[in-house]
């Protein structure tokens, strides 16, 4: 009796330790949206100016401004930043709400002319959003 009993547990337990099963963190993802991602020459009370994607080498410090919704509680994402596929700058940005606009910001030295790139990412680096640009 108890051998019948085990045999038809073991399916049971077999799916419930090897099923995949999503983490908390892939759940909190899972609903996280990027709107308006946009390159900048300034932010003015959580409003992006001078939006663009191509700037003059005469620009000394550009902004990344992202709004995130879906959040469903207090995250970190990431702002990393490269300048010819190297990796420029790295800002660690905290989400603390169902919707949050945030930003960061980086020096840009005459001389860094041509393809940029900043990508949103999680902590552990997937790419949630990018937004290229070029300093001309």
């Amino acid at each position: 009796m108890h051998i019948k009993k085990i045999i038809t547990f073991l399916p049971v337990l077999f799916v419930i330790l090897f099923s995949p099963v999503a983490s908390s963190q892939e759940k909190i993802l899972s609903n996280i949206e990027i709107n308006n991602f946009v390159i900048a020459l300034s932010v003015e009370e959580l409003v992006p100016q001078g939006v663009s994607t191509t700037f003059a080498s005469s620009v000394s410090r550009l902004y990344a401004f992202c709004e995130i919704k879906g959040a469903l509680e207090e995250i970190n994402i990431m702002h990393m930043w490269y300048y010819k596929e190297k990796l420029m700058a790295t800002v660690k940005l905290p989400v603390n709400s169902k919707s949050w606009r945030t930003y960061s910001s980086k020096n840009i030295l005459p001389e860094w002319r041509g393809q940029w790139r900043v990508d949103a990412t999680t902590e552990d680096g997937l790419v949630l959003y990018t937004s290229e640009f070029e300093i001309e």
